[in-house]
C-alpha cells in the first residue's frame, strides 16, 4: 500500500513539473516583486510564445510611474548557445545565452555586451505552475545596477 502511494504521488510530481511550462501570459504583482530603486514600473504584462524548437518570443507591455507605456518584444533562442538579442525595441550589440530544465521549470539567461557579462536572469516556476519569480541583476543600457526579484501570475 505505501509503496502504490509513493508511487502515485511521483507521478503527480511529475505531472506538475510537466505543469511548469513557461508559454502563456504573465502579470507582474509588485506588490510581491522587489523592484531595483532604478525602476519606475508600475505595471506589467509579460507573455511567452513558442515559436519552435527551443525559440520563444517574450513580449513585455510595461507603464511606469509617469504614465508612460513601452512594448519590447525578444527572442530568445534556449539551447545554450550565445544569439545575438533581436526582437522589437532592443538595443543593439548584445548577446544572449538560455538555458532551461528539462522540465521546464527554470531559465538561465545570461546577456553580454562586448563579450563581458552585464546581466543575469534566473527563472523559476514554482510547481504550482501559476507563479514565476525572475531573479535579474546586473547593469542596464545607461550603467545603472540592479539587483531585483519579479513576481509574476499566471493569467
Amino acid at each position: 500500500m505505501r509503496i502504490a502511494s509513493l508511487a502515485g504521488w511521483l507521478s503527480l510530481s511529475a505531472l506538475s513539473l510537466l505543469a511548469a511550462e513557461i508559454t502563456g501570459t504573465w502579470k507582474l504583482d509588485v506588490a510581491k516583486s522587489k523592484l531595483a530603486p532604478i525602476r519606475t514600473i508600475t505595471s506589467e504584462t509579460m507573455r511567452i510564445v513558442e515559436t519552435g524548437p527551443k525559440v520563444y518570443r517574450t513580449i513585455f507591455d510595461e507603464t511606469t510611474k509617469t504614465g508612460d507605456s513601452q512594448h519590447i518584444e525578444i527572442i530568445r533562442y534556449q539551447d545554450g548557445k550565445e544569439h545575438p538579442v533581436e526582437g522589437v525595441n532592443v538595443p543593439p550589440g548584445y548577446v544572449e545565452i538560455t538555458k532551461g530544465s528539462p522540465d521546464g521549470s527554470t531559465r538561465n539567461v545570461v546577456r553580454k555586451k562586448d563579450g563581458k557579462v552585464v546581466a543575469e536572469l534566473n527563472v523559476e516556476i514554482l510547481p504550482d505552475g501559476k507563479t514565476m519569480t525572475v531573479h535579474q541583476k546586473g547593469v542596464n543600457t545607461k550603467g545603472e545596477a540592479f539587483d531585483e526579484t519579479l513576481v509574476f501570475e499566471r493569467q
